[in-house]
């Protein structure tokens, strides 16, 4: 009888022991998943304001270096010489004038996530002097 009682007493040290590896397994498992997840939303947050950012220059090119009607196209308002709109919930864009030479003009492109800077870009539009 003795020896029953050993024996389940080892049963039950081996399966607490197992029990115990599977649950650090499961927790590191779980902190590998939630970092991978959080750099896969940045990525994304980068990838899109790069491509906000191209889009941007794109279409002050096309309006001549005029930020007033860069903020037209965009659908968006111009004051004080600057264009602060929303992309989604988390992600905000700051576009303002920088005052250069006589034949450049140019913006920055701040695009922000949650408050926190993300992404930046200065453009410059070169353009002939009226004649």
């Amino acid at each position: 009888m003795k020896r029953k009682s050993s024996r389940s007493g080892l049963f039950l040290i081996e399966l607490i022991i197992v029990i115990l590896f599977f649950s650090v397994s499961s927790a590191i498992c779980m902190k590998i998943f939630a970092t991978a997840y959080l750099s896969n939303q940045y990525s994304r947050a980068l990838s899109k304001s790069a491509e906000e950012i191209s889009n941007i220059s794109s279409i002050y090119k096309n309006s001549e270096g005029e930020l007033e009607k860069t903020a037209e196209m965009l659908g968006e308002k111009y004051s004080a010489s600057e264009i602060v709109y929303s992309i989604g919930e988390d992600l905000t864009v700051k576009i303002t004038e920088n005052e250069n030479e006589k034949y450049l003009k140019s913006i920055n492109i701040i695009i922000y996530e949650n408050e926190k800077e993300l992404n930046a870009a200065t453009i410059v539009y070169a353009h002939e002097a009226a004649s």
